[in-house]
C-alpha cells in the first residue's frame, strides 16, 4: 500500500505496468482505490476502463479524489455517459463541476434538471449556483412552485445571480413560501441586492402574510447590525 502511495504522489508512472500485474493477484478494496487514482493520473482511458468494470463501490467524497483529478475532456466524457455510472459516481460529477466552477459545465448541469431523481435536481441547481453562470433565467422558474422544498431553496439562491428586477415576483413569492428556511433564502437574496432593502421595506408595508413580513424585518434587522 505504502508503495502505491508513493507511486501516485511522485509520478512513477514507470511502475504503471507493475501496477496493472497487481490486479491479477487479490487485491484490498483500499488498494484497488489507489490504483484507480494511479490509473486517472497516467492512463486515464485505463481509467475509465476500470471504473466501468469495478465491482466494488466507493463512496462519493472517494469518487470526487478520482475526478478531480481528470483533465476537462475526459470528465464531459464522464458527463456524456451519465446514466451510465452509479448513484456515487453521479453525485460525485455533479460535486466536481461545482468545484471546478468551468462555464462548460453549466450546460451540463442544465440538462440534469429534468432528470427524475430529485436528489441529482438539487444537487445540480446547488452546483449551477456555486458555478454562478445564469445566462438564461426560464428554465430556473418551474422550480419556484416547486414540490420539493430543496428546490424552491435552490431556486432562491440561484436567484442571486440575476438582477433583482428580473425576478423579484418570484422572490416575493418564494418570501411566502411554507418552508421557514426557503423564506429565509427568499429574503437574504433580495436583501443582498441593489435596492433590496427598499423592495424589503415595501413588502412590509403591505404583505398580509404575518410569517413573510416578520422573515423580511428579521432579514432587514440582520442587515443593518451587519454595517
Amino acid at each position: 500500500m505504502n508503495a502505491l502511495y508513493r507511486i501516485a504522489d511522485f509520478g512513477i508512472d514507470e511502475l504503471l505496468d507493475t501496477c496493472q500485474s497487481l490486479e491479477h493477484k487479490k487485491v484490498s478494496k483500499e488498494e484497488r482505490f489507489q490504483l484507480l487514482k494511479i490509473y486517472s493520473l497516467f492512463q486515464p482511458e485505463l481509467f475509465t476502463q476500470k471504473l466501468k468494470q469495478l465491482q466494488d463501490d466507493y463512496s462519493e467524497s472517494e469518487y470526487r479524489r478520482l475526478l478531480v483529478l481528470l483533465d476537462d475532456d475526459l470528465f464531459i466524457r464522464f458527463f456524456d455517459a451519465f446514466q451510465d455510472w452509479s448513484l456515487n459516481i453521479q453525485f460525485a460529477l455533479i460535486d466536481t463541476a461545482a468545484v471546478r466552477r468551468n462555464a462548460p459545465y453549466v450546460d451540463k448541469l442544465k440538462h440534469l434538471l429534468s432528470h427524475d431523481n430529485a436528489e441529482i435536481r438539487i444537487r445540480a441547481l446547488k452546483g449551477i449556483y456555486e458555478i454562478g453562470i445564469i445566462d438564461e433565467i426560464e428554465i430556473y422558474l418551474p422550480f419556484v412552485s416547486s414540490e420539493v422544498w430543496e428546490e424552491r431553496l435552490m431556486a432562491a439562491k440561484i436567484f442571486k445571480h440575476t438582477p433583482l428586477a428580473n425576478i423579484y415576483t418570484y422572490l416575493e413569492q418564494l418570501l411566502q413560501d411554507e418552508n421557514w428556511r426557503v423564506r429565509s433564502q427568499a429574503a437574504e437574496t433580495i436583501a443582498e441586492a441593489r435596492q433590496g432593502g427598499e423592495r424589503l421595506q415595501q413588502f412590509i408595508q403591505y404583505a398580509d402574510d404575518e410569517y413573510a413580513v416578520d422573515m423580511a424585518k428579521e432579514t432587514l434587522m440582520r442587515k443593518r447590525e451587519s454595517r
